[in-house]
C-alpha cells in the first residue's frame, strides 16, 4: 500500500466473512489475509489476545475516574521514563512508563504505593 493506505486497513470484524466482515460492499483498501487471524471474533474471550487486553484496561480507565478527568502533575523522571499523578476528588493514581528497552527507576518521593 502506498503512503498511509496500509494504515487504514478495514477492520476485520470476523475472520470467516466477506471482507473480514467489515462490509459487504466492496471496501475502498482489500482485507490483507493475515489480518484475518486477528479478528474480533478470533480475539474475544482469549485473554492473552490484544482485544482483551484493551478491554481490562478501558474497564480500570472507567472505573477510576482521576484517570480520564483528573489533574495531571508530573514527577521529574531521566530518560526513557514518564512519570505523573492523576488527581480527582480523594483519588490519586501514580502513572510511571519506562518507554526504553533497560530497567529504569524514578524517585517518587515520600508517595506511598
Amino acid at each position: 500500500f502506498k503512503g498511509r493506505d496500509g494504515c487504514r486497513t478495514p477492520m476485520v470484524w470476523d475472520g470467516n466473512a466477506s471482507n473480514g466482515g467489515f462490509s459487504q460492499a466492496k471496501p475502498w483498501l482489500p482485507v490483507p489475509a493475515k489480518h484475518l487471524s486477528q479478528a474480533v471474533n478470533v480475539q474475544q474471550g482469549d485473554e492473552t489476545s490484544l482485544l482483551e487486553h484493551y478491554r481490562r484496561f478501558l474497564a480500570f480507565r472507567r472505573a477510576h475516574p482521576a484517570l480520564a478527568k483528573g489533574d495531571i502533575s508530573f514527577i521529574e523522571s531521566q530518560g526513557d521514563t514518564v512519570a505523573f499523578t492523576r488527581r480527582a476528588g480523594n483519588e490519586e493514581i501514580v502513572c510511571v512508563f519506562n518507554l526504553g528497552a533497560a530497567p529504569a527507576k524514578v524517585d517518587l518521593g515520600n508517595r506511598t504505593l
